[in-house]
């Protein structure tokens, strides 16, 4: 089921199953949509639950943001999912974020947390104040080209490339970069250079509720040894959940396995 809501005055598409099970709300990552989540919202193994994606401002179906520097920066997305939660009804919920929105959802429970039981993460280091940015990501080059506002075929190529493993989900992923308002980029990436947001790593050391965290075991972008310095007292089974042969987007390149530890995840976090 697909809908359209007005939220900011911009037209933000969504995309739900029907189920009436607790709420599973994905959040996708920079210049890509909610068809990140299609081997989700399509699984029969997830189908007890409440599935919810949609597009990020400037992303997908939904419309470009009438104010870029406030609708693309970080708190313009929190305040996004914010209202979603309430134009939706959303209470019981999961939040699962991949990439960069893997850091929207650890900070938006900073708004959100009492209406959040768990939260999922993947392709996602969570950064303190400074970030260590260093410590948190691999030196790829080609990283920096995630917040370049214009990108040439070429270079979208190479942004899908590190994105997603295996050429028809690279195409898929280059159409979504491609789709995507590139200020979006510029804005975000200047949202990010500003300090916008809030203490990631603070945060899940604060939450109470069960926080489980994912990563393709290929991953080219982010560093696995950075999360041994982390403290999250509520980690899932107390480790890093990794996958094995996927990268950066594993809900994709591992379909199955990705949902298998997505359900069970989800049946302790709702028992």
């Amino acid at each position: 089921m697909e809908l359209n809501l007005t939220i900011q005055n911009t037209k933000i598409h969504v995309k739900q199953t029907k189920s009436s099970g607790p709420a599973i709300l994905f959040l996708h990552g920079n210049s890509l949509s909610s068809d990140m989540f299609r081997m989700q919202l399509s699984s029969p193994e997830l189908a007890a639950f409440r599935l919810i994606s949609f597009d990020f401002q400037g992303h997908g179906k939904s419309g470009k943001a009438k104010n870029p520097k406030e609708g693309y920066g970080k708190y313009g997305i929190m305040d996004t999912v914010n209202e979603l939660f309430e134009k939706l009804k959303i209470d019981k919920t999961l939040l699962v974020g991949h990439s960069f929105g893997g850091h929207v959802a650890i900070e938006s429970l900073h708004y959100l947390k009492d209406k959040v039981d768990g939260l999922l993460i993947f392709g996602t280091p969570p950064l303190g104040f400074p970030p260590a940015m260093e410590k948190a990501f691999m030196p790829v080059p080609e990283s920096g080209l995630a917040f370049k506002p214009d990108l040439n075929d070429n270079e979208v190529m190479a942004v899908a490339s590190l994105f997603c493993m295996g050429d028809e989900n690279i195409n898929n992923v280059a159409e979504q970069i491609k789709t995507a308002d590139p200020n979006f980029r510029a804005f975000i990436g200047m949202s990010l250079m500003n300090g916008d947001g809030f203490d990631e790593v603070k945060i899940l050391e604060e939450f109470t509720k069960p926080v489980a965290i994912f990563m393709g075991e290929k991953d080219p972008l982010i560093n696995l040894d950075y999360f041994n310095t982390l403290t999250i007292p509520k980690l899932w089974k107390n480790k890093i959940h990794l996958i094995k042969n996927s990268g950066h987007s594993p809900q994709l390149e591992q379909s199955e396995a990705f949902n298998s530890l997505l359900k069970q995840f989800s049946e302790e976090v709702f028992s």
